[in-house]
């Protein structure tokens, strides 16, 4: 038996390599698989399904594997592995029958890893027996450490689930968990611009689709079982965009008054740049990123959407001196807003992007440094009176409260400035540091049904 070369399969296994590998994030690796096979649709829907379940589950599956197997999976070739993987996941979380799964594992590796078949075979047989006879290994009989063992089972690397458990507690790691493991509802941002929402969601309703109007974000929509997002009615006009509701909630916290000059620092692909030029249209939006690539993306987002106050431009946001010459270049010395929508480990992102919940502790500390570059460059440019932003989609304390706190103690010309918000107020939460007390906006999946977000306010005196 030998597995197609365009199978949904094959596709699903060539993207978890590129993941695995490379480092390559799973929804830009499967979108550009996808278009580049013939795939069906129910195809190109069993192919994403096999990738995210399987990054899902991944941890948990490893550890399962690492029972069965009598050589450590790290020493297995990517193709082995992902293989091995990917017949696991359908064994234990979908309906293909136990024995198709085995066969098709065996067939992905059959051409390169002859030698490896009968590895694959073997364990993955096992696996079903002991799924069939309900006597799956249990994490808690074999991880001592009750963390540690909630959060293998929950597949969760153990130090993201520490983390939460320190900052809310257990029974909120728990409820965390299981809200990861929820498939992501599809978020759209109506462009008011060219449709006001309920005229999209009459749209989306009259092809079929079950649409939700969330309460809290004035703009969005839900839209259920919506199948291929590109085919959506109004997306290619520029009616709406998808956006998580929660960066939706960013662009209410950074809204910029009328007339403003704005920079949004590290935008790309330009979700909240492009919301903000829509939500004040007298506003001049200047979108900015380190790739002149990444800014052709901003460039194509704001002319789907018509949004003539919208820019692009290169540069190294780190470098003071490089963000003013850009600044001379469209004729100001200051901007009066800006936004640092910096990188991050991506952590609130978890149920939407499943490889990172792999991710190295150690990633964490070279990116703090990466934020208070971005922090201290980038408030030179802040005209006094004028506001900085700062948001990560992350949960880890250091990337957020301790980003500001640090802040704060090294620019004493800046102070927390939260806006009256009713939509705000029920996400703010106090912090403490040596500059003093602060308000900011924090946001968990699991309380709040959006990514998981951190971002604070500040005013330059």
């Amino acid at each position: 038996m030998t597995a197609k070369a365009g199978s949904a399969r094959q596709v699903a296994l060539n993207v978890l390599v590129r993941v695995a590998r490379d480092g390559a994030y799973a929804d830009r690796a499967l979108d550009v698989a996808l278009d580049r096979s013939a795939l069906s649709d129910r195809d190109r829907g069993l192919a994403t399904e096999l990738v995210y379940g399987t990054l899902r589950q991944q941890i948990y599956i490893d550890f399962l594997l690492s029972t069965l197997a009598d050589r450590p999976l790290k020493k297995t070739a990517p193709i082995v592995r992902e293989s091995l993987r990917m017949g696991a996941y359908q064994i234990l979380e979908t309906r293909v029958p136990a024995h198709a799964a085995v066969n098709e594992a065996v067939a992905l590796v059959q051409h390169d890893f002859r030698h490896a078949a009968g590895f694959v075979n073997a364990v993955l047989r096992k696996l079903a027996t002991l799924k069939e006879e309900g006597q799956l290994p249990r994490v808690s009989e074999r991880v001592a450490d009750e963390r540690e063992a909630l959060a293998i089972a929950g597949a969760h690397a153990p130090w993201i689930v520490q983390e939460v458990a320190r900052r809310r507690g257990a029974d909120a790691a728990r409820a965390f968990i299981a809200a990861n493991n929820q498939r992501p509802p599809l978020s759209l941002r109506v462009n008011e611009s060219r449709a006001t929402r309920d005229e999209v969601r009459r749209e989306l309703e009259a092809q079929g689709i079950e649409v939700e109007v969330p309460p809290r974000v004035a703009t969005g929509l839900i839209a259920k079982h919506a199948g291929d997002v590109g085919a959506l009615p109004g997306l290619a006009a520029g009616r709406f965009t998808v956006q998580d509701l929660g960066a939706q909630l960013i662009g209410e916290l950074s809204r910029p008054e009328p007339g403003a000059f704005v920079l949004d620092a590290c935008a790309a692909p330009g979700g909240k740049a492009t919301h903000l030029a829509e939500m004040t249209p007298s506003a001049t939006v200047l979108a900015t990123d380190l790739h002149a690539g990444k800014t052709r993306l901003i460039d194509a987002h704001a002319l789907r959407l018509g949004l003539a106050n919208l820019r692009s431009g290169v540069v190294d946001a780190t470098d003071p001196d490089a963000l003013g010459m850009l600044l001379t270049d469209h004729g100001r010395d200051h901007v009066d807003l800006a936004l640092v929508d910096a990188p991050c480990s991506g952590l609130g992102t978890l149920r939407r992007n499943p490889e990172l919940r792999s991710s190295a502790k150690d990633r964490v500390k070279d990116l703090t440094r990466l934020q208070d570059q971005l922090l201290d460059a980038i408030a030179t440019a802040v005209r006094p009176g004028g506001f900085l932003v700062y948001a990560v989609c992350t949960i880890t304390e250091a990337e957020g409260p301790e980003r500001i706190a640090e802040f704060l103690k090294r620019n004493g010309d800046f102070e927390p400035s939260m806006p009256e918000s009713p939509v705000l107020a029920p996400l703010f939460v106090e912090h403490a540091g040596e500059a003093g007390r602060f308000t900011a906006v924090a946001m968990w999946t699991d309380l709040h049904d959006t990514d998981g977000f951190f971002a604070v306010r500040l005013r330059r005196r």
